[in-house]
């Protein structure tokens, strides 16, 4: 067997959300397990912001947590870190 960068085997599996808020580039990033509702606090939340030439500039975290306690159904009332 080769080299790997990674092995996805022992990785943990994650559903993910883009919310795209009305544009063509993702604002919002959420993971968690599969099944997990939208409404729970168990979401890993990430908010994208671009400049004009549609770069991102900045990656923010729900609350600043970079874990999963976060419910996607409030993404859009959360503070960023």
């Amino acid at each position: 067997m080769g080299w790997q960068l990674f092995d996805w085997s022992s990785a943990p599996p994650y559903q993910q959300i883009l919310d795209y808020q009305g544009g063509t580039q993702p604002i919002y990033i959420g993971w968690a397990t599969p099944g997990v509702a939208t409404s729970r606090d168990a979401w890993k939340i990430r908010k994208l912001t671009y400049d004009g030439n549609g770069n991102v500039t900045q990656i923010q975290y729900a609350s600043g947590d970079v874990g999963f306690t976060q419910i996607w159904d409030n993404r859009t009332t959360i503070t960023y870190k």
